[in-house]
Order: C-alpha cells, then structure tokens, then sequence
C-alpha cells in the first residue's frame, strides 16, 4: 500500500498566529489566529482526508474501514487511527490545563482514551516558557485553593524554552504553552481537555471562556511533580538518531541531517514528520518532503527509504 498524505485541517483559536503559514508553509488564509495545523486525525467530526494518489479524497477513517489490516498491521484491534498528530502555533498562552487518563473512560463517555502527548519545539521567540506539572509537593487542597484565588500559575513548573527542546505530559498532567512557541505534537487520538485557568481573559464572544474546575481536578494526577526535558537517547552507534520517547503510549525517533533513513519493516503504520529541511522518497507516489510535512506510512508496505538533507529534522512515531 503507497504512503498517505493528508490535507491539514486548520483550527482557529484566539491564541494562535501565522507560523503554520510562515515557518512551515501551511496554505492558510488571512487571519492572525491559525492555532492548530492536524496532520492526522481520525476523530467524530476530525477525519483527515488523503490529498494525493490512489486514494485521493478518501477519508482515514473510510481506509481503515476497508484496508484496516494494511495500514494498522499488529495493530488493527485499534477502534481509530492511534496517534493525532499536529503543528501547534502558540502566539499568545495557552489555558492551564490538563488532559484525561484511560481510568476517566470508565465513567465519563466522550473519554474515549486518554492523552498521552509529547512536543518538540521549532521555534521559541525570547522569553518563551514551558508550563510542565505542577511544583513539587503541591496536593490537591493547595491546588483547589489556587484554583479559587486566581493563582494557579503560581503552582506551576516553568521552564524558558529554547529551539529543540523536547517534552513528554502523560495524562492528568498539568500543563500550558506559553507565549512565542511552535511545536509538533504527536498524541494519543483524544482531543478531550479540561481548562483549570485562561488568564482572566475573554473569548471571541466577550465572556470568559468555560472552564472545567471539577473534571480538571479529578483528572489531576498529583503524583506526577515538575516534567523536565527530554534526554535523547542515541540509537546505536548513531548519533545523529536518538530515541525520544519509548512507553506504552507510543515512541518516537528523531534523525538529524544528511543521512538514508529507512523505516523499519515492522508491520506497524510509521509517523513521519518533517521538521527542517527537505528529504527526497524512494516511493513514485510522493516523491520528495519539505519542511511541514507529514506522511502516514501503512503497516503494508513497500520498501521505502528518505535521503535526508544536511539541515533535515524526521521525527518517526509509531506505537510498541
């Protein structure tokens, strides 16, 4: 089965900007508010659509309907397509907010999965910070008690973040982008979030934007303390291709400049993403990547490689 690209599709919030467009050439309108660029999704009401090739027009989650087994290979037990991928433009800060855990899918029905996501940074303008957990020692009652003063940012980890900067949040972890960043982002496929603070400032409409105090709480694992930085693990003898994260929610690899990379043949589908630079494809059906682009490579395939650029940036997600 040929590799799939998808057509992004483009949410607009009040904290978004234009780098999607700018940076990594996204085709977005006028407005100053592109937020999200979704590379892949396989979401009720998000289904990404294939841009080019055989299966030009055909929705995600039509394929997985009729050609489940050769996208998904030893995974194709999975209800949906098991990772969302996005760009994220964080013009202004994000709510503090956090994500579910599968144990809230037991009692709450639109809690599908829980959300497990990792970022890399792309760019950070001066002052940029990280909102990563909560401080160490903070429990539920001197959260609840922020909560209802309107200091919940002091309870926060911050961290000035810097180009290449890499960050796992397993679900119920307390989290924000700040002001200045663009990040990829590979997620589980839930888009469920419980806003816990906004700043005191108002959405399109002039009201406050609706938080979510109860269900934020309850999903708040407050075991979890400060999340630092990632720390890249070399794979093998080659530096220049590190291991970002290994759990039980997915990996993901990254390889840095000029070099044939060549997926493994695995039977699993295969992320890839194009950070910086360009990368010419053994596949007829693509051909070559830019920067910004993304490619969903099923189980079934054929063999394929990418000669990568020197300045070339490939993140590999795929799941255990």
């Amino acid at each position: 089965m040929e590799p799939l690209q998808f057509h992004p599709i483009f949410k607009r919030y009040l904290w978004g900007g234009r780098r999607l467009g700018e940076l990594l050439n996204k085709p977005i309108d006028t407005g100053d508010d592109y937020a999200e660029s979704w590379e892949v999704a396989d979401l009720p009401g998000d289904e990404s659509v294939v841009a080019s090739g055989q299966f030009a027009g055909q929705t995600i989650r039509q394929l997985l309907t009729t050609h489940r087994e050769k996208i998904l290979g030893i995974h194709a037990d999975r209800v949906r397509f098991p990772l969302l991928i996005k760009f994220l433009d964080a013009n202004r800060d994000l709510s503090i907010q956090v994500h579910p855990g599968q144990e809230m899918a037991q009692r709450y029905s639109e809690v599908t999965t829980g959300k497990a996501e990792m970022w890399v940074v792309l760019d950070a303008k001066p002052g940029s910070r990280v909102y990563a957990g909560l401080k160490r020692g903070v429990n539920k009652e001197q959260f609840s008690a922020a909560i209802k003063n309107g200091t919940v940012p002091d309870c926060m980890h911050i961290i000035d973040a810097k180009v290449g900067d890499c960050f796992f949040l397993k679900p119920g972890t307390v989290h924000s982008l700040g002001t200045g960043l663009l990040v990829a982002e590979i997620q589980q496929p839930n888009n469920i979030t419980y806003r816990i603070d906004d700043w005191g400032r108002k959405g399109p409409d002039g009201k406050p934007r609706e938080l979510h105090l109860e269900l934020g709480l309850e999903a708040t694992d407050f075991s979890t303390g400060p999340i630092a930085p990632l720390k890249p693990k070399p794979l093998g003898t080659e530096t220049r291709s590190t291991e970002l994260v290994n759990n039980e929610y997915f990996v993901v690899h990254q390889h840095r400049g000029e070099m044939t990379y060549e997926p493994a043949d695995d039977q699993r589908a295969h992320v890839l993403m194009l950070l910086s630079g360009t990368a010419s494809t053994t596949s007829t059906a693509i051909g070559s990547l830019t920067k910004g682009e993304t490619l969903v490579l099923p189980a079934d395939r054929d063999r394929f490689s990418l000669q990568l650029s020197p300045d070339a940036q490939l993140l590999d997600a795929f799941l255990n």
